[in-house]
């Protein structure tokens, strides 16, 4: 089961005006989102693989369904960094699995780490991400 906060986060990441279309929630528990996507060519940057800025926006925004679910107030919180690394290019139509852990959550801020996978479980790209409660 979903539980109603993640999906008021997801709701809202998808009413914003920068995202990654098609992400469907798999699972989520406190501190733990899963979701998958597949991409497509508004993805690709002019080589014709996923562009960085797509696993830097589904690092942002799987993590950040992840620290809401673990916030007692369901605090989505602000980014105050976020890095990328890349382990192999991604291809177009690739089914992704999408994996935010938070390592850990206080008052005021919260760290989460992700790691972004194919259908057949290679590791293409991983993140990490801080963010301001308030």
């Amino acid at each position: 089961m979903i539980p109603p906060r993640a999906e008021e986060t997801l709701r809202a990441i998808n009413a914003s005006g920068f995202k990654v279309g098609g992400m469907g929630l798999v699972a989520v528990s406190e501190g733990r989102s899963v979701v998958h996507v597949t991409t497509t060519a508004e993805h690709t940057n002019l080589f014709g693989r996923v562009h960085g800025c797509v696993a830097a926006t589904l690092i942002d925004d799987v993590g950040t369904i992840a620290i809401a679910a673990s916030d007692r107030e369901g605090r989505p919180g602000v980014s105050v960094d976020l890095n990328v690394t890349w382990l192999t290019e991604c291809p177009v139509a690739a089914d992704l699995i999408v994996t935010a852990e938070v390592l850990r959550a206080g008052r005021r801020m919260a760290f989460v780490s992700v790691r972004i996978e194919d259908g057949h479980g290679r590791l293409m790209a991983v993140g990490r991400m801080s963010k301001a409660l308030r």
